[in-house]
Order: C-alpha cells, then structure tokens, then sequence
C-alpha cells in the first residue's frame, strides 16, 4: 500500500509554546516531520479533514468549526421556514432532526464544544428553531 505523503498534514497542540523557540532559526526543522521518502511536512495552524475544520489554537481548538456549523445550521434553519408553511411540531421536528440536528452533530467525538460559549453557540440554533415553531413556546428557555 502506498500512501500520499503529499498529502499529510501536521497539526501540533503546545499548551506553552515558547515566543523564543519560534523567533530561532531551526524551529521550522524541529517542529517538521519527516516521511520515509525524505519529505518535510511542516505543522500548519488549520486542518479540514472530513468535513471537521480544526485549529492549532491550545485554548479553543475548535471556535472555527463551531462558528462554520452554527453559520450553515441556521441558514438551514431559514430555509426550512421559508420553504414549509406547516408549523406543526410534528412536522418540524422531523426537519430539525434530518437537517439541522445533522450538521450540528457531525463528527462530534472530535471536536467536542470545550467552553460555555461554544455550548451557548449550538445551543442557540436549537432555542430559535424551536421559538418559531408553534406549541413549543417553553421549550426554548
């Protein structure tokens, strides 16, 4: 089996990262990886793998994610009110769970919400969906 090399990526996580060890000059090779056939791959600071955008920020390593699945969460969320009239919770919670509930909950495992914003985020998405539905007013809170 042969690999694409070309096509890995590094993403390093460093809960203290030293501002004097990415100012020397060899930083760049000690932090590299290098392949079986004597490629470099350098660490980068963003990765899009399967549909996850992670980052190699210690402190909120998956913000960009959050706010990229939040952002098309909601636009979804427009769209299947502009687009179905019945309001019924019935209705509108089989559409929350095939759409909205999906695109929120893709590949979780890996990029878990760490802080209160970030809950609050995925959160939010769910409390104006269902304020718009009717006989769900209480819910949201």
């Amino acid at each position: 089996m042969v690999l694409h090399e070309s096509k890995f990526q590094v993403l390093s996580y460093s809960l203290s990262r030293s501002a004097l060890l990415k100012e020397l000059p060899f930083s760049a090779e000690v932090c590299a990886y290098s392949t079986s056939s004597g490629d470099l791959i350098y660490p980068v600071s963003n990765v899009h793998d399967l549909g996850v955008q992670l980052s190699s920020s210690p402190d909120r390593p998956n913000s960009i994610h959050i706010a990229q699945i939040t952002k098309r969460a909601s636009l979804l969320s427009g769209w299947v009110f502009s687009v179905f009239r019945d309001r019924s919770p019935g209705v509108m919670l089989t559409l929350y769970k095939a759409l909205i509930r999906l695109i929120l909950g893709h590949c979780c495992l890996v990029w878990y919400p760490s802080t209160p914003g970030e809950i609050q985020a995925i959160e939010y998405v769910r409390r104006c969906f269902t304020r718009r539905v009717s006989g769900m007013v209480g819910v949201d809170s």
